[in-house]
């Protein structure tokens, strides 16, 4: 079966092959999302920054880049496929609007289009994220969370396959966007006391930007 092919001993056992046939792994990713991820996660994890900066490169980072997008439109792969837009992001070697850095802070918009993951699913990765060892990560995830709430627009990308794509999240209540947009104030707080400077000031700058929308869009505790 296609599964097969994402194994260790498949089509894609290291970084070697996955950049030299990112297209193939582009094509079988749909039909067998959950084990691609898994692969994905053995080999992205496995690497450096520094290694992912140099070697993942031109149309094999492109190429990357679009499946896990296509994989966090699942909401059984969310949290994963953000998780290694993350990875990449804190590798990142492009100036495009829609690299992976741009790609993984508009997943967290509380209006996407198209993410079905829930907001506590969201929540979590940002969480994670802010955990990392990695300060170039860390300032990300602050930047993620100050476009939770911006009014940017998201431009539409269509899962890919043959299931029916799932309907976007949308909070059930007034209180759960309001709880969730607590939360993330919350962890730009936390980022805004990080050990490095690069990290705080991001957290700074996005939790102004962020409260004004708050207040706007009447998210405060206050209402």
């Amino acid at each position: 079966t296609i599964s097969r092919l994402f194994l260790p001993d498949g089509w894609f056992p290291d970084l070697d092959s996955l950049i030299t046939t990112a297209k193939s792994f582009e094509v079988l990713a749909p039909a067998a999302p959950i084990p691609a991820l898994r692969c994905l996660e053995s080999i992205l994890t496995a690497s450096s920054e520094e290694e992912l900066k140099i070697r993942v490169v031109g149309d094999a980072r492109r190429t990357l880049v679009w499946v896990l997008e296509d994989l966090a439109l699942r909401s059984a792969t969310f949290e994963g496929a953000a998780k290694l837009l993350l990875v990449l992001a804190g590798a990142e070697n492009e100036t495009y609007g829609n690299n992976a850095e741009g790609v993984f802070t508009s997943l967290f918009h509380w209006e996407h289009p198209e993410v079905p993951a829930s907001l506590a699913s969201r929540l979590h990765v940002l969480r994670e994220g802010a955990k990392s060892a990695s300060p170039t990560q860390r300032k990300i995830i602050a930047t993620a969370c100050g476009e939770a709430f911006k009014n940017v627009v998201i431009m539409h990308h269509h899962a890919k396959g043959s299931a029916i794509p799932e309907r976007p999240y949308r909070p059930e209540t007034w209180e759960e966007g309001r709880r969730n947009a607590t939360d993330i104030f919350a962890l730009l707080n936390t980022l805004s006391n990080d050990q490095d400077a690069e990290v705080r000031k991001e957290a700074v700058n996005e939790s102004l930007d962020s409260f004004r929308t708050f207040v706007k869009i009447s998210l405060t505790s206050e209402g």
